[in-house]
């Protein structure tokens, strides 16, 4: 489920101006996006999605804002390089990243 998961999250993340587009052109399918997304999808877009998958759209109104907030994949290690340090420990030049100068 996760694979399939993240295979829709791919396509609509690669189709997302054109379904936009066409909901803005018309209300009907705005409305049948809204109130039915994966039937919607399957139908207009001719997309496979499974019978397990759940899509909900929200449209945003003038003084409401929607914050998606992404499904945590794994825990955050804090003491993972930063892009500055890494390219440091790859290269093996230069001053390391973040570092004071403590001789004057």
């Amino acid at each position: 489920m996760e694979k399939n998961n993240m295979h829709v999250k791919s396509w609509i993340k690669d189709h997302e101006i054109e379904i936009i587009s066409r909901a803005w052109e018309s209300d009907g399918f705005k409305q049948n996006l809204i109130t039915q997304p994966v039937e919607t999808l399957r139908n207009e877009f001719n997309v496979q999605l499974s019978g397990e998958i759940n899509i909900q759209v929200l449209e945003e109104k003038h003084n409401i804002l929607y914050f998606v907030l992404p499904m945590n994949q794994e825990p955050l290690a804090l003491d993972e390089l930063q892009e500055d340090e890494l390219q440091y420990v790859a290269g093996g030049h230069g001053e390391p990243p973040n570092t004071t100068n403590c001789g004057d």
